[in-house]
């Protein structure tokens, strides 16, 4: 984890390393979810993975759990197009209104 931001209220940065604590002993909660709710999941990330202030460390985690659902779920052609999604070049360009 890195260090919360200067801006960041004290008592939520000092959640945030409760939970963040808790998660490196190992505590775990289920999540249980179905195959399209996996596709979901993947192209949010993979849109969050756009914003110019998702880096370092926290893209690496939102990268690797994206990439986790596209291994542990999709194979063949879905799988294929959810790669694209992880590469800028495969973007639509933008429309003009």
């Amino acid at each position: 984890m890195t260090a919360p931001p200067d801006d960041l209220d004290p008592v939520i940065a000092d959640n945030l390393r409760q939970l963040y604590e808790l998660e490196r002993r190992g505590e775990r909660t289920p999540l249980y979810i179905g195959p399209f709710t996996a596709y979901e999941l993947i192209s949010m990330l993979q849109l969050a993975l756009r914003h110019p202030h998702i880096v370092g460390a926290q893209r690496v985690r939102i990268e690797t759990l994206a990439r986790t659902l596209v291994d542990a779920w999709f194979r063949g052609e879905l799988r294929d197009f959810l790669e694209r999604g992880f590469d800028p070049a495969h973007d639509l360009p933008r429309s003009s209104s």
